[in-house]
Order: structure tokens, then C-alpha cells, then sequence
């Protein structure tokens, strides 16, 4: 198996892409995602803002499923317990994957490009339900486009887009993913989808202040580690320039 890893790291495919700095196809796409939801936001803004008939609509799509929506943040009912629960699930069985993969694969792992490895699949997997997640946290705030350059939607969009350009590029880039921990921030609200005996208020309170430092810390460490590992990103140009 480590001959296979091996061989597929030193493969001809695998060597363009590190002489090639193949982490800008993720950038770009993050970069899009990005542009295109906050183009999108302002338009639907813009428009209702404008449009009196826009406006109108607006306000009844919101009026049927924002209250849908609530439920699943609502930690005292039942959705919202059930909701919590798979979305701690989900980011721990993400952050396990990410430690795993740091720890055993190289940089670019071009394995996939021969058959879809089962991480990257069980990745993918929990990406399709805190996308829903973000998704549904963007529907029910008050402030759409606050809510879409906030922290945790960056760290959503550079995090959960991940595994699909994987598959999309035919290699996988250890990539952003260290930025998952900071979806520690919040743990504090799971805490009061438990029983009221865990979640009072100083166990709360304690439990952000940990969470938080430990979220910051954990993913520092994993970009350093990135940064260690893919050396200075502009080496490949300067030598193009020397070459020149």
C-alpha cells in the first residue's frame, strides 16, 4: 500500500501538478464562491429594495420557509436537538478525516486519480449535510450579507468545497481544511441542546472561552503545518522568471 502511495506521489501526473502549484485551482473556486454569493445577495437586495412586486415576494418566500428553518436552530425542540446532534456528528467525523489525512498522505494525493479513496468519499458526504447547515444558518438570519462574510461562512466555503474539487481535479491538496476548528466557536450552542444540568450559563460561558482558544490554536497549527509543507508558493514563479 505505501509502494502504491508512493508511486502514485512520484507519478508524472503527480509531479506536474507539484511543479505546477496545483492549490490554485481551490483558491479560484473559493474565490468565485465568494464573489458570486455576495453578487447574488446584493442583486436580491438591490431588487427588493427597488422592485415594490420584488419586495412582495421576498417577504412571502420568507414568510413560509424561514419559520421551517428555525426549527432546526432551535435547541429546545426536538429538530433542533436531533439537528445539532448530526451537525456535531458531521464536523467531528470532518476534523478526524482532515487529522488522519494530514498525518498519512503527502501533500497532493494523486491516488484518487485511479480510484476514489473512501476519506474523500465519507468527507464529501458530511460536506453535503453542513452545506445544508450553512445554507440553512444564511436563510435565517435577519442580515444576509453580514452573515455571508462572517467567519464561519468563510471557513464554510473554504472548508466544505473542498472534497468536490478533489474529485472535479483528480488529485486532493491537503488544502484549508485545518480551518474547520474554528467551527468550535461554536460549541457553546450545542451545549444548550443538552439536558440543563450541562448547559447553565457558567458551563456555557467556560465552555466558549475554551472552545474558542482551542479552535484558534488547532487550526493555526494546521496552517503552519501547510505552510511547512508547501514550502514558498511564489518559488515556482521566480524560477519561471529566471529561466526567462
Amino acid at each position: 500500500m505505501e509502494e502504491q502511495e508512493q508511486g502514485n506521489s512520484s507519478s508524472p501526473f503527480c509531479l506536474s501538478i507539484r511543479a505546477n502549484q496545483g492549490w490554485w485551482p481551490y483558491a479560484v473556486t473559493y474565490t468565485v464562491l465568494f464573489a458570486t454569493g455576495l453578487l447574488s445577495l446584493s442583486l436580491i437586495l438591490t431588487l427588493t429594495s427597488v422592485s415594490f412586486k420584488f419586495n412582495r415576494m421576498t417577504m412571502l418566500a420568507n414568510s413560509k420557509i424561514v419559520p421551517l428553518f428555525d426549527l432546526l436552530f432551535d435547541p429546545q425542540s426536538m429538530t433542533g436537538k436531533v439537528h445539532f446532534t448530526l451537525t456535531l456528528v458531521f464536523n467531528t467525523t470532518y476534523i478526524s478525516i482532515m487529522l488522519w489525512r494530514s498525518s498519512t498522505r503527502p501533500l497532493y494525493d494523486c491516488s484518487i486519480a485511479d480510484s476514489t479513496p473512501v476519506y474523500l468519499i465519507v468527507e464529501t458526504l458530511s460536506s453535503c449535510y453542513l452545506i445544508i447547515n450553512s445554507i440553512a444558518r444564511l436563510i435565517t438570519a435577519k442580515h444576509r450579507i453580514i452573515r455571508w462574510i462572517s467567519l464561519l461562512t468563510l471557513v464554510d466555503i473554504f472548508t466544505l468545497s473542498h472534497p468536490f474539487i478533489s474529485l472535479l481535479c483528480g488529485y486532493d491538496w491537503l488544502g484549508l481544511r485545518a480551518l474547520r476548528f474554528l467551527w468550535l466557536f461554536e460549541a457553546s450552542k450545542v451545549l444548550k441542546a443538552l439536558p440543563d444540568t450541562i448547559n447553565s450559563e457558567d458551563i456555557v460561558k467556560i465552555a466558549k472561552i475554551v472552545s474558542r482558544f482551542i479552535g484558534v490554536w488547532l487550526s493555526s497549527s494546521g496552517m503552519i503545518q501547510l505552510l511547512e509543507n508547501s514550502g514558498d508558493p511564489w518559488d515556482a514563479v521566480s524560477d519561471e522568471m529566471t529561466s526567462a
